[in-house]
């Protein structure tokens, strides 16, 4: 009796830890911008009303990590939608196979091209096209060199490069950059990374074109961030909640003629 109560007991105690690293391991999934996902915009479990999309932006709220997420249009020639919504609510979604994979012709064993190249062929598909997005705006046209790096930051944290035979390439152009005061890091407001840093309230009016294969969807936001040179002295722009941000954010998708 005491050798099948043992038993017993071991096989509970190995089913517990196999259901905490699940847990744990579906706590740690982390998205970024440009992946593509399942999301639930209404917070439902049942599998009828998660809905594919694309990660536009990714909240680094306290305690859990937030996502505005582009879904795809529920009918051919409807529009997107964009929803913030918190990390539980956000999967991987399955393997897409796009048009582009489908014809692509090249050797299994050819080995994948730089970034640059994969830059260079995905401009040339969109030079073929009568509608793309148009490139990010230079970091130069900032008024100054502080300004130019906190566009440069901005741009970094929504801007995404595919791979080569993917669609989903984000450029981000600026209407208004201010930059307000600065101050020290205060718990609960700012972010836990800009701890012990000097943080510059920042407010931008920008938009954002996602290229995909067939439609471009372009997305005028207005955010407030906090920006501080991270530990290796380069400049980081965070979102954080304030005021009359994240509910203006208008967005058109436009369909691309067929090829």
């Amino acid at each position: 009796m005491k050798r099948k109560n043992l038993r017993l007991l071991k096989t509970l105690f190995l089913a517990t830890c196999l259901m905490i690293s699940a847990q744990w391991l579906h706590a740690q999934q982390v998205f970024k911008v440009g992946d593509r996902v399942m999301v639930s915009p209404s917070s439902l479990k049942d599998e009828k009303y998660w809905r594919p999309g694309t990660v536009t932006e990714v909240h680094n709220f306290t305690p859990k990590k937030a996502y505005s997420v582009t879904c795809d249009p529920l009918s051919p020639g409807g529009s997107s939608s964009t929803f913030l919504v918190n990390e539980d609510w956000v999967k991987p979604l399955k393997e897409e196979k796009t048009a582009e994979v489908k014809n692509n012709n090249q050797p299994a064993n050819k080995q994948p091209q730089s970034k640059t190249v994969n830059q260079n062929q995905n401009d040339k598909q969109n030079q073929n096209n009568k509608v793309a997005c148009p490139p990010s705006d230079p970091d130069s046209k900032g008024a100054t060199a502080f300004e130019r790096s906190i566009r440069g930051a901005i741009r970094v944290g929504f801007e995404h490069t595919p791979q080569l035979n993917e669609d989903g390439r984000i450029t981000v152009t600026f209407r208004d950059v201010t930059i307000g005061k600065s101050h020290t890091w205060q718990p609960l407001d700012d972010p836990m990374d800009a701890r012990g840093k000097t943080i510059y309230e920042v407010r931008s009016t920008f938009t954002t074109c996602t290229d995909y294969t067939r439609r471009i969807v372009q997305t005028t936001r207005e955010r407030a961030f906090a920006c501080y040179k991270n530990d290796a002295g380069q400049w980081t722009c965070e979102v954080i909640a304030a005021p009359n941000t994240n509910v203006k954010d208008q967005s058109k998708s436009i369909d691309k003629p067929n090829q």
